[in-house]
């Protein structure tokens, strides 16, 4: 009997993201799939506004807990790409630092 087929794994054990908190519409993830000194920029999609969903918690109590958890679309992913070692441009912080410069203009923007 022969061995069995290898099947390739995507590797998720080492991948962070940034930043943690899950409303901000733009947000970062490292290592993704295992690629060593990788990032993926991506950009949230919200199906319902703020007020739209303010509206559904008051008129849909019994269900809103499934309306909040599928108001979250799948997010764009708008590039990937290496970053360098820590005190290069970009590295790890200067990356962190442009996701929460694109959230701060995305907030004076709406």
């Amino acid at each position: 009997m022969g061995a069995a087929p290898t099947v390739p794994t995507i590797l998720y054990e080492n991948m962070s993201y940034y930043p943690e908190e899950g409303k901000l519409p733009f947000y970062v993830e490292f290592e993704r799939g295992g690629h060593k000194n990788e990032f993926t920029l991506f950009r949230r999609q919200f199906i319902h506004s703020d007020e739209q969903m303010e509206l559904f918690e008051k008129e849909t109590l019994n269900i809103f807990p499934l309306v909040k958890m599928c108001n979250e679309g799948h997010p764009w992913n708008l590039f990937t790409s290496d970053h360098g070692p820590d005190g290069c441009v970009p590295d790890r912080k200067w990356i962190c630092w442009m996701v929460d410069a694109l959230n701060e203009k995305a907030e004076r923007s709406a």
